[in-house]
């Protein structure tokens, strides 16, 4: 090679290599140079210098390299410090955007598509540690802590969403609890990294604590359901415009016996719904209870049925304003049942205190026949026993009207009479008596088929019902009594007066025989 040209290639190789370890980055020219100037030298002496040269380019290089990694550790041991001091500030070993997010009901998730690593922080307060964010957990970890019921479903929605095919998700899902047990999440997310071929490279997403409204709308559904599966039917209804309802429980169909199961009752006026006879008085209730001031009412009213019948409710109403305008809600109990139930029972009850007064009435007949009985049989003649007769007569059948007819040389003659009984013929014969004819009693009521006793001279009309009962023993008249009617009277009142007259009967005879005999013995030793 030419002397000219290798007195100016190798110095300059030499030079540039010791110079190289301020020239990193053209370090691969520096060893192009080197290599070309031991080719050109040719010389011992200059291969010396060359080898000298390239020593001294490794080495500072070698101390480059050292140098960088010496201030990359400097750099991550200060990283790692402050790390270290922030997470001894903070009581709980979480930064306070965490604790705030979990005070909040929030918390956090980052999905790495590339390296399968999912780091979420749960929005409860200690919660497990794979859900407490202190690192990168294996996707398919993390999917095992789900609820069994919803990790199919936020599966399958994660996988739209990092194929692309979903830009966004929103899923309500569980998670466990400290204490055990799951709570509910609502769960968003969003894509933020793409390679450049578009495909997904990192989804974030938020949680947010929806325990109690998720226990809130389970009871609310589970009252709804309740409430239409049982008796209570719930309505609101305008009280202003064309007074329509606004709006009934999904039992209302059910309730109100209505054809299709999807009726509600929604644009109906109370003309269409209430009997017509119970909608004055429920207007009536509501203007009176505005009037008043007050809010509250409740009445009985029938509700017409899709089956065309009227049943009884018990409507329970309050009044509100809703946008400004007055509204009536509240509920009502189907209580049909329940008032045809108290009709029977009603009915039961009223025919016990019947019975209760039958036998009151019939204990007091009693007392009064046997007191009757006593004082006829301490009666001293007859008249004595005509009086006792007309006392007993008025006490048992009040408001009658009779007579007593004694027999004498077989004729009767009244002996006393007591209210206003019809005229009479006196003496009349045994025979003008059905009663005495027949020996046993007998009744007259106008348009019936009885006769009529002869020794009645009666004309008024319509001729009023009369009892003739015979006082006889062994086939000897003693006499009679004889009763009349107030008033037109039912033939089951007519049986029962004869009844008890044939009772009083009974003890008037015997008194009356007891003492025509005490006087008969009497009258030889007269």
């Amino acid at each position: 090679m030419n002397r000219t040209v290798l007195s100016w290639l190798l110095p300059l190789a030499v030079l540039v290599g010791l110079a190289s370890h301020d020239l990193p980055a053209h370090r691969d020219t520096v060893e192009l140079l080197l290599v070309m100037a031991v080719i050109a030298a040719g010389t011992p002496a200059a291969y010396v210098a060359v080898m000298q040269a390239l020593r001294t380019h490794k080495e500072s290089r070698q101390r480059a390299v050292r140098r960088a990694f010496d201030r990359m550790l400097q750099a991550d041991e200060k990283a790692r410090r402050d790390a270290h001091l922030l997470l001894q500030r903070e009581p709980s070993g979480l930064p306070h955007r965490l604790q705030a997010m979990q005070g909040g009901g929030l918390g956090h998730w980052d999905l790495d598509v590339d390296r399968h690593c999912l780091t979420v922080h749960s929005p409860f307060q200690q919660a497990p540690l794979l859900l407490q964010g202190t690192g990168q957990q294996p996707a398919s970890l993390w999917l095992q802590v789900l609820h069994p019921d919803e990790s199919a479903a936020l599966t399958r929605t994660l996988t739209a969403v990092i194929q692309g095919d979903l830009t966004r998700m929103e899923f309500e899902h569980r998670l466990p609890l400290p204490q055990g047990g799951w709570g509910w999440v609502l769960s968003r997310s969003t894509l933020i990294d793409w390679d450049e071929s578009g495909r997904v490279r990192r989804v974030v997403g938020a949680f947010l604590d929806v325990t109690d409204q998720r226990r809130l709308r389970l009871n609310l559904e589970r009252e709804k359901a309740l409430f239409d599966a049982g008796d209570v039917l719930l309505f609101k209804y305008a009280l202003t415009g064309d007074r329509q309802i606004l709006a009934m429980s999904g039992n209302a169909a059910r309730i109100l016996r209505q054809k299709s199961p999807s009726w509600s009752g929604v644009g109906l006026t109370t003309d269409a719904m209430a009997h017509p006879e119970d909608l004055p008085r429920l207007r009536e209730q509501v203007r009176a209870t505005i009037e008043r001031q007050e809010h509250e009412f409740q009445m009985s009213v029938r509700m017409k049925t899709g089956d065309g019948m009227w049943r009884w409710f018990s409507l329970h109403g309050v009044i509100a304003r809703q946008d400004d305008r007055p509204v009536l809600h509240g509920y009502m109990l189907d209580i049909h049942e329940q008032l045809q139930m108290l009709t029977v029972q009603e009915q039961e009850n009223l025919h016990l205190e019947w019975l209760v007064e039958r036998l009151e009435k019939a204990r007091g007949t009693a007392l009064t026949l046997q007191r009757v009985t006593d004082l006829l049989n301490s009666a001293r003649n007859e008249t004595e026993a005509a009086v006792i007769v007309q006392q007993a007569a008025e006490a048992l059948l009040p408001g009658w009207h009779g007579a007593l007819s004694i027999g004498r040389d077989g004729r009767l003659y009244v002996l006393g009479r007591w209210g206003c009984p019809p005229a009479m013929l006196e003496p009349f014969h045994l025979r003008d008596c059905w009663s005495l004819r027949r020996n046993k009693s007998h009744t007259y009521q106008c348009g019936g088929c009885d006769a009529l006793c002869l020794h009645l001279t009666v004309d008024e009309d319509p001729i009023p019902a009369s009892i003739c009962v015979p006082l006889s023993t062994t086939g000897d008249a003693i006499g009679a009594i004889h009763l009349f009617a107030p008033h037109e009277m039912l033939p089951q009142e007519l049986r029962e007066a004869e009844e008890l007259a044939g009772r009083l009967a009974e003890g008037v005879k015997s008194a009356l025989a007891s003492l025509r005999l005490r006087d008969e013995m009497a009258e030889p030793s007269a």
